[in-house]
């Protein structure tokens, strides 16, 4: 690899040790649900092979660690027999389910449960879209939609990126409306 960089973890459950070319990066990742993107140039990482270690921690244990540490008792403290449940699953970001429900049983599994991938040579990574819309006056069939970018830049920037929107016709892809912002 050569250039700037992100590796993106776009689902690990849940608990992790990530080391990158013998850099330790995170002890822990306590998030199924949210995407970790890691800037390979402040590694210092700009050239040469790419390794990556990814050790999967017990999400148990690290829930059952972190609850001893917090100074409070969170409920649930037990639950039913029935249920056979695992206590502490407020203290990592899990499927609720993994800790048992009533129609399951806690299996608590963890793993790489989305794709990694390795982005070079871009100054600006596109990490979420977002769109809110709403009805501004149905019976003309106007809408307002709000279109919300969250980017990391690879380089610094001198100004805001300029973004373009398009909008084509469902039935035919003509041009309805563009747009220009920075």
């Amino acid at each position: 690899v050569q250039g700037r960089g992100v590796v993106v973890f776009h689902g690990i459950d849940t608990a992790a040790d990530i080391v990158i070319n013998k850099v330790h990066l995170f002890k822990s990742h306590y998030n199924q649900f949210r995407r970790l993107v890691i800037k390979l140039d402040e590694l210092k990482i700009l050239r040469g092979d790419l390794q990556i270690s990814v050790v999967i921690q017990p999400g148990i244990a690290e829930a059952k660690t972190r609850a001893q540490m917090y100074p409070h008792l969170v409920p649930p403290v037990q639950y039913p027999a029935v249920q056979q449940g695992e206590k502490y699953r407020n203290f990592i970001r899990k499927s609720p389910a993994s800790f048992s429900w009533d129609w399951g049983p806690a299996f608590i599994p963890s793993g790489i449960w989305k794709p990694v991938t390795v982005i070079y040579n871009q100054d600006l990574y596109v990490e979420e879209v977002g769109l809110r819309t709403r009805v501004v006056n149905p019976k003309e069939g106007i809408w307002s939609v709000e279109v919300e970018v969250r980017c990391i830049s690879l380089v610094k920037l001198k100004k805001y990126p300029t973004v373009r929107f398009d909008i084509k016709h469902l039935d035919n892809g003509s041009h309805l409306s563009n747009e220009t912002s920075s």
